[in-house]
């Protein structure tokens, strides 16, 4: 069952990121149709998803200072914006070591998905009005979690180490060592396995939801986006 629900937990993980630059794609051809210019569409996205945007640098940012890596400048806003960019933010720090750098760049992701399953355990139990900034922070950070180009420095060598600790601790649940953690650590991901999948169907109509109103913009200027290569 482990296995079920991490390979589950690892296509939601994809299928968001996925839908988070359709989105973000949608926006942006939004923002050319009305503005002739993608920085309105950039800049109301950002916007939109500053909480989650905090979120994400500050987790690069204290990651950082308890592994003992310098920083510098922190920005929470796109400082060149280009079409089709969705960096919007960043954090400066000192070039490191291989692990050191993986976990600062997998750090966004890692308590992205500890807010996701804390605060989505909390939300049913909450008021209504409560629930919806909930679900609203939730879908903020679930869209920007991810590691961009430049967090990827040393992310596979992390990847790697990560995968080889899954291994370990595999191999050693078939000696007996672990089998009385793993009921526990199978509901930790069943939970977060269907808080996820909430979040997919949210960003999927979303997506629709941008998708109608490009439409409607494009049959209403009879302008259309295409794509160059």
């Amino acid at each position: 069952m482990f296995i079920y629900y991490l390979l589950i937990f690892l296509g939601v993980i994809f299928g968001l990121n996925f839908l988070r630059h359709k989105i973000s794609r949608e926006i942006q051809m939004i923002s050319l149709l009305l503005f002739r210019n993608t920085s309105p569409g950039v800049l109301f996205y950002s916007l939109f998803f500053l909480p989650g945007v905090i979120i994400h640098e500050l987790s690069h940012l204290l990651t950082a200072s308890l592994l003992g890596v310098q920083t510098g400048n922190i920005s929470i806003f796109p400082s060149e914006i280009k079409p089709g960019n969705t960096k919007l933010g960043y954090v400066e720090s000192a070039q490191s070591d291989p692990v050191r750098e993986g976990l600062i760049g997998f750090a966004p992701l890692f308590i992205g998905v500890t807010i996701i399953f804390i605060a989505g355990g909390l939300h049913f139990a909450l008021e209504p009005v409560k629930q919806i900034l909930i679900m609203y922070l939730l879908f903020s950070v679930a869209n920007t979690m991810f590691v961009s180009k430049e967090d990827t420095r040393s992310w596979w060598g992390l990847l790697t180490f990560i995968v080889l600790i899954v291994l370990f601790i595999f191999v050693f649940q078939l000696n007996g060592y672990f089998a009385q953690y793993l009921p526990m650590v199978n509901d930790y991901l069943w939970r977060l396995d269907r808080i996820l999948s909430s979040l997919i169907m949210i960003d999927f109509s979303a997506l629709s939801f941008v998708f109608i109103i490009k439409s409607f913009i494009q049959k209403a200027t009879g302008l259309t986006v295409k794509r160059r290569v």
